[in-house]
C-alpha cells in the first residue's frame, strides 16, 4: 500500500497485475468507474468525488444492476458498497465482477472497513483475492485519491 493513502484506508488485499485498463482509456486522465450503492445519497456523494478527479462515473443501484453494466460496458474499476440490503452484497459482487471484468479492480466501501476485513480474513479467506481495497465511509474524501492510486498501479 502506498504511504500517501489516508490511514482510514483499510488495506490493499490483493494485486491483480494481469488486469489491463479498457482500450482507449490508458492515456486519458478520467477513467470510467462503476459506482454501486443502494443508497442514492452515497451514490451521489461517490459520483461527485470521483467526477471531481475527472473520472467518468456510471451508477448502479445494486449488484444485479452492476453485473448487467459490467457485462455491457468497460470500466477501469468498481466501487461498491458492502451491505446493499436485498440481493447480493459487495463481496459477492466483487467475485462476479472479477469474473466478468477480467480482474477489474474492486473497491469495497463500508461503514466499518476494519471489521469487514477481520471477518473476511478469519472466516472467508478465499474471498480476499477478489477485493483490492476496503475503504471506510467515515472519510469519503479519500475515495477519489484511493481509486486513482489503485488504477495507476494496474495501468
Amino acid at each position: 500500500m502506498k504511504a500517501n493513502l489516508n490511514k482510514s484506508l483499510v488495506g490493499n488485499l490483493s494485486s491483480h497485475k494481469s488486469y489491463r485498463l479498457p482500450p482507449n482509456t490508458q492515456n486519458r486522465k478520467g477513467l470510467p468507474i462503476l459506482v454501486v450503492d443502494d443508497s442514492k445519497t452515497q451514490r451521489t456523494l461517490h459520483k461527485g468525488l470521483l467526477e471531481s478527479a475527472n473520472h467518468e462515473v456510471t451508477l448502479a443501484v445494486n449488484a444485479e444492476d452492476a453485473l448487467l453494466k459490467l457485462a455491457h460496458g468497460q470500466y477501469a474499476a468498481v466501487v461498491t458498497d458492502h451491505d446493499m440490503g436485498e440481493g447480493r452484497n459487495g463481496v459477492e459482487l466483487a467475485f462476479y465482477a472479477k469474473q466478468l471484468g477480467g480482474g477489474i479492480p474492486v473497491v469495497l466501501v463500508s461503514s466499518n472497513g476494519a471489521a469487514i476485513q477481520a471477518e473476511l480474513t478469519e472466516h472467508h479467506p478465499t474471498i480476499l483475492p477478489f477485493i483490492d481495497l476496503i475503504l471506510t465511509k467515515n472519510d469519503p474524501a479519500q475515495l477519489a485519491g484511493a481509486v486513482s492510486d489503485l488504477i495507476s498501479r494496474v495501468a
